[in-house]
């Protein structure tokens, strides 16, 4: 085994897009988690009068569900079929459900 460290990798100009891809979905996913946080707070607090903390916890549950719910299936998916048969597929998935979600 090599003594270099993990955060080599950091400094490889090759990497830059990979972490950059990362960066800027992470950032996308939590913008997106906190809007709809807000989002639902503040409706629910208009709408039906409920606490702000138990809504504000409710939907941030709600973001987390359909990945609790759904990685152990992709998981199993992961390993069973080839990584450009499930590149293709998840595009396939991705522009729909996300057409659908908005």
């Amino acid at each position: 085994m090599s003594g270099s460290s993990q955060f080599t990798l950091l400094g490889q100009r090759r990497f830059a897009p990979f972490f950059a891809t990362q960066f800027l979905g992470a950032l996308n996913d939590n913008i997106f988690r906190n809007g709809l946080v807000i989002l639902i707070t503040f409706q629910g607090v208009l709408v039906a009068g409920m606490d702000h903390t138990q809504l504000a916890n409710v939907a941030a549950g709600l973001f987390i569900l359909p990945f609790f719910l759904f990685s152990a299936t992709a998981g199993q998916l992961a390993d069973k079929y080839e990584l450009p048969v499930n590149d293709v597929w998840t595009g396939q998935v991705r522009i729909p459900a996300t057409e659908i979600g908005r």
